[in-house]
C-alpha cells in the first residue's frame, strides 16, 4: 500500500512540474529543494555516524555520494538558473 501511495505521490509531481516547469521561478525552487534535500542527509548521515549507527567507511561513502550529488546540481545549473535570476 505505500508503494501505491509513494507511486501515487511522484505521478502528481511529475504532472506539476510539467505544467508549471517553464517559470523560471518554479526551477530555481526545484533546484533549491533538491539541494537542500542533499545537504539534509549529509547532516543526517553525520549525526548517525555520531550515534554509532552507522559506521564511518558506509557514512563517509553516503556523505560523499549526497555532496557530490548537490554539487553537481548546483554547478549545472548556476549558469542556466541562477544567472537568468539576476535578468529577472
Amino acid at each position: 500500500m505505500t508503494f501505491l501511495i509513494e507511486i501515487a505521490i511522484w505521478i502528481i509531481a511529475f504532472f506539476i512540474l510539467k505544467k508549471y516547469w517553464h517559470l523560471q521561478r518554479v526551477q530555481r525552487h526545484f533546484i533549491d529543494f533538491v539541494i537542500g534535500i542533499n545537504l539534509v542527509a549529509c547532516i543526517m548521515y553525520i549525526y548517525a555516524i555520531y550515534l554509532g549507527d552507522l559506521s564511518m567507511p558506509d557514512g563517509m561513502s553516503k556523505i560523499f555520494l549526497h555532496g557530490i550529488v548537490g554539487l553537481i546540481v548546483y554547478t549545472l545549473t548556476k549558469d542556466n538558473t541562477y544567472k537568468k535570476q539576476e535578468d529577472d
